[in-house]
Order: structure tokens, then C-alpha cells, then sequence
């Protein structure tokens, strides 16, 4: 017992990977128990200890329960890190089937993560244009294809559950672009006399080392850009205005026109201002640029922690290979529907337009969708 501190029901899934000549065993993180839950994580609360008795068993709870980073790491090889995500796919379709099963009418909702998890691990494995490529193992190749083969089967066993009046959906909120090089914004905007340091430690995160009394502009996140603004960050020095408007028009126009010194390609498609991006509601928590990147690139993983490498961009050499954290022009989503689509350019937006359409429900004030149907 340890003093102040409460126990609590866990679970681990454990993958023994080598006996001799060294002991090696992969041990996952903590999963909650479905079957003794220590905080809610279903609504009602005891809908996921009655999954777990219906199912047989217990089941994965975090909510990506696929160990990318055990992956990137190599901790896991290829061939583990599938065996682990296809027994995920098992729980998951195994959940979805037990649904349908008891369905007596409404609306479901079903998420399968793995074309998403898939395409970010083993882009480089099929594309010979990734400089990992070579790196990967060949029998990872089909991998992805291999994903989405098995959700084609899977909704075709879905269909067999509708009647003349159900409506069945099939939508991705994104698609998916190699990820070869990546940028480091916060460099950018070093080099270019935007963002102050005191120091340049290419390690330093969180802008701990951030001048904010000579910075105007900072990068955080994979996609938004900041700027300093008076009276709204902490040492803001940038008046809003005429001031900043100048300053977002300038950003704008040298982040379209920046190239990548070793490539000569220009790594930003889009530069967006909030007010293009987001509704009125929420605008204020927005970031005031939205960074578009061109398929290949993405912000590194430096740019979304605050920090500012030594090097304006870098090649991507790990297996997380895959992304779509760059121009939505490049990776549109997909909507697929067994009635016909009416609309001409369904967008993400239009989806709960839709659903509220279907049961004649009114959609909430602030819905800007339509319904496509």
C-alpha cells in the first residue's frame, strides 16, 4: 500500500519476443479494465463491464491502443506491431458485429483506425520515393492495401444488417500524403528576424529560450502560427490592428515563397488566416495562421513542441512515414453512402447536417453544414 494513492484495476497486453540469447518482452501500456473500471469510460458507466461479459472477455481501452512509438522505436519490428494492431481490429470487430446484433434502431456510430494508424506507419514501406524505404521490411509493403481490404470486407458484412430504409456511411474526415522532409517553422522564423532567442539550443522546448521582448511571430502545433500580440500573450509586443495586419500579409507572403535549401522545392501550398479556417464561435483560441503543407512535407516534431533546431528542414527517417497534418487541399476526406449523393462538394461539415436531416431532427444554431442527401 502506498500512503495517499488508490488502487486501481489495469491491464497489459505482453508479447515475449525473445527468449535466447537475451530475454526480450514487449509490455503495453496500461489499459483500464473494462470489467472493473477506475474512472467512467462509457456512457452509461456500466455499459463497458456489460460489453466485456457479452464479448466473452476484455478488451483494449486506450483510446490508440496501436504502440506507434514502440514501432518508430524499435521496440516492435513490423511483423509484431501488425500482429498486436490486428488483434485491436479483432476487439474492435468483434464490438461492432455485438452492436448490430442487439441494433433495434437509432443511429450508430462505428471507428476503425487502422487505414489512419496503417498509413501513418507503413507509408515508406510501399512508396520507393520514401527515404526509408529501402529501410523497411519488404513483407510490409501491402500492408496498408492489406488495411483496407479487410474494412471493405467488414462493411460488406455490414450491409447484409440493412433494410430498404437504413442509410449506411462511410466517411474519412482526411486522406493521406507521404511525409519525406520535414520544417522546422520555428528555425524559419528565427532566420528571418521574426522570433528572438537568448539562446540556440537546437533541444530547448516550450520556447524556454524564446526572446518574447524582440519575437513577433511563433510556432506551435503542427499547423498554426502565432503572433505575438500585445494584451493577449503574456509578452506580447505586436499592437493588434493595422500593425498586425501588415505583419500576417508579409508572413503570408514569405512563407508561399520559402524553399527548401536542399530540395528547391517550396514545402507551404496554403497559408490561411483564421477567419477562413474557423467559425466566429471559437476564433479568439485559434491559431491566426494555419500553415498548409505541400504533400512530402509536415511541421516537425520540434515545431509542434516549441522548439527551433538548428536546421530549417530535415529528412524524415522514421517509420511514422505517412501523415495528413498538411494542406487539406492535397488529402480530401472520403464519404461514401449506400443512397444518392446529392450534393456536389460534400464537406466534413455537412455530416451531423446530414445525420440531424435523417431523424428530422433541427440542426444546432451554429451548424454551417447541408444535408448532401
Amino acid at each position: 500500500n502506498v500512503p495517499h494513492l488508490v488502487s486501481a484495476s489495469g491491464m497489459v497486453r505482453v508479447l515475449l519476443q525473445e527468449l535466447r540469447p537475451h530475454f526480450r518482452m514487449y509490455v503495453s501500456p496500461v489499459n483500464i479494465d473494462p470489467r472493473d473500471p477506475a474512472m467512467p469510460i462509457s456512457t452509461p458507466p456500466d455499459y463497458a463491464a456489460q460489453l466485456a461479459r457479452a464479448l466473452g472477455g476484455p478488451f483494449s481501452t486506450l483510446g490508440m491502443p496501436e504502440d506507434t512509438k514502440a514501432l518508430d522505436h524499435g521496440i516492435l519490428s513490423d511483423d509484431e506491431y501488425r500482429h498486436i494492431a490486428d488483434q485491436y481490429h479483432q476487439e474492435l470487430t468483434a464490438v461492432l458485429f455485438h452492436n448490430l446484433d442487439h441494433f433495434d434502431g437509432g443511429f450508430l456510430f462505428h471507428y476503425f483506425g487502422d487505414t489512419d494508424l496503417g498509413s501513418h506507419m507503413f507509408w515508406s514501406a510501399f512508396d520507393p520515393g520514401h527515404p526509408m524505404h529501402g529501410r523497411r521490411d519488404k513483407k510490409s509493403k501491402d500492408a496498408i492495401y492489406d488495411y483496407y481490404r479487410n474494412l471493405d470486407r467488414i462493411a460488406g458484412r455490414v450491409m447484409k444488417y440493412l433494410g430498404p430504409d437504413d442509410t449506411l456511411m462511410i466517411m474519412s474526415d482526411h486522406g493521406f500524403a507521404p511525409f519525406y522532409r520535414a520544417v522546422n517553422l520555428n528555425t524559419w522564423l528565427k532566420d528571418n528576424g521574426f522570433l528572438g532567442l537568448t539562446n540556440e539550443d537546437p533541444e530547448a522546448e516550450f520556447f524556454s529560450n524564446a526572446d518574447w521582448s524582440v519575437s513577433r511571430a511563433y510556432a506551435m502545433g503542427f499547423n498554426g502560427l502565432y503572433i505575438n500580440e500585445q494584451g493577449r500573450e503574456g509578452g506580447g509586443i505586436v499592437p493588434p490592428g493595422p500593425e498586425k495586419e501588415q505583419l500576417l500579409r508579409q508572413l503570408q507572403g514569405m512563407l508561399l515563397e520559402f524553399k527548401d535549401p536542399e530540395t528547391g522545392i517550396k514545402p507551404i501550398s496554403g497559408v490561411y488566416r483564421a477567419s477562413e479556417v474557423y467559425s466566429p464561435r471559437h476564433r479568439d483560441l485559434a491559431p491566426d495562421l494555419v500553415i498548409g503543407y505541400r504533400a512530402g512535407y509536415r511541421a516537425s516534431d520540434e515545431t509542434a513542441l516549441g522548439a527551433a533546431p538548428l536546421a530549417v528542414t530535415s529528412v524524415n527517417e522514421r517509420k511514422w512515414s505517412g501523415d495528413h497534418c498538411v494542406d487539406p487541399a492535397q488529402v480530401p476526406g472520403v464519404v461514401l453512402c449506400n443512397k444518392k449523393i446529392k450534393a456536389r462538394a460534400p464537406g466534413l461539415r455537412d455530416i451531423a447536417a446530414t445525420m440531424c436531416a435523417r431523424f428530422n431532427a433541427p440542426p444546432p444554431g451554429t451548424s454551417r453544414g447541408k444535408n448532401i442527401l
